[in-house]
Formats: structure tokens, C-alpha cells, sequence
């Protein structure tokens, strides 16, 4: 967050910035007045904020794909254990324990730079369990299965869910 307002501002600033630079420039063509020798600098800074920040945001995004996938494969694997063993796995070796509660384990995963929290959880009987993969503050995706259960992935936020098909 403390990056995303100040980077929003400036973008939507550079944004319009070139659009007023883009006016003065035609109103000046209009009125058949010379340009001025540095209104193509005028767009340099402006236009570099624009390109990073949608690089920026586009690799924030990738990463978010990246860290969904990587949920969902992990489920798989704990499903194929499950098909295999009749009972869910209490931890993921490979996952850290979670602090506040033992019998979850948490890990962090996504590409081009930005990780996302991702935490296991098995019932008490562990038929079934569970992998978050945390997006936003309200933000999640929801894998689940277990002893005769089929893999189910619901992407879930404040008042809405959306079923996300599992390939």
C-alpha cells in the first residue's frame, strides 16, 4: 500500500500531464503559432512514470498468477498423497510452521519479485484440508480437498466468490 498511492498519484498526474501537453500543443498547431522547442521534453517524464508503473503493475500481476498457480499445483500433489494414503497430511515438510498456530504451515511464493503468503491447513480428523493463497488485505483463493472430495478453487472477496476451474 505504501507504494500503490504514491505510484497511483503520480501516474494518474503524468497521465494528465501529457493529455493537457497533448492540448496545448494542438491548440498552438491550430493557431499556426510556432511549437516551443522543448514541448517534446515535456512528455519525457511523464511518459517514463507511465511506462513504469504498467510495467510495475503487470509484473505485480504476473506474480499474483504465479503464486495462484503454484497453490493449485501444491494442491494437487496433497490430493494425489491423499488419493494414495486415504488420510491428509498434517504439515508440507518443505513449508514452514506457521507461529500462530501449529498445525498450519505457511510458505511465500511468486515471480518477478512480489511474494504472496500461501498457508496449509488439514481438519482435525484430516479428511479434508485446505490451501489459501492469500491475494490482498480481503483477497483470497481457496483450494480444497480431501478423502473422497474432488479439488474445488474458489478466488473469494468481500461479498462475492467466483469458482476458478482447475486444469
Amino acid at each position: 500500500m505504501s507504494f500503490w498511492v504514491p505510484a497511483s498519484i503520480a501516474f494518474l498526474w503524468s497521465v494528465v500531464s501529457v493529455l493537457i501537453n497533448i492540448v496545448r500543443i494542438i491548440v498552438r498547431g491550430l493557431r499556426k503559432r510556432p511549437q516551443i522547442k522543448f514541448a517534446k521534453t515535456r512528455f519525457l517524464r511523464p511518459a517514463l512514470t507511465i511506462i513504469i508503473f504498467l510495467t510495475v503493475a503487470f509484473l505485480v500481476h504476473q506474480s499474483l498468477l504465479s503464486a495462484n498457480k503454484y497453490g493449485i499445483e501444491a494442491a494437487k500433489k496433497i490430493q494425489a498423497i491423499v488419493d494414495v494414503n486415504g488420510i491428509c497430511p498434517e504439515k508440507i515438510q518443505e513449508w514452514e510452521v506457521y507461529k500462530w498456530d501449529p498445525n498450519q504451515c505457511v510458505t511465500k511464493y511468486g515471480k518477478y519479485g512480489t511474494k504472496y503468503p500461501i498457508r496449509y491447513m488439514a481438519s482435525q480428523d484430516r479428511k479434508e484440508f485446505t490451501i489459501m493463497v492469500y491475494n490482498n488485505f480481503d483477497e483470497r483463493l481457496y483450494v480444497s480437498g480431501g478423502v473422497n472430495l474432488e479439488l474445488k478453487a474458489v478466488h473469494s472477496g468481500p461479498g462475492w466468490d467466483v469458482d476458478v476451474p482447475i486444469e
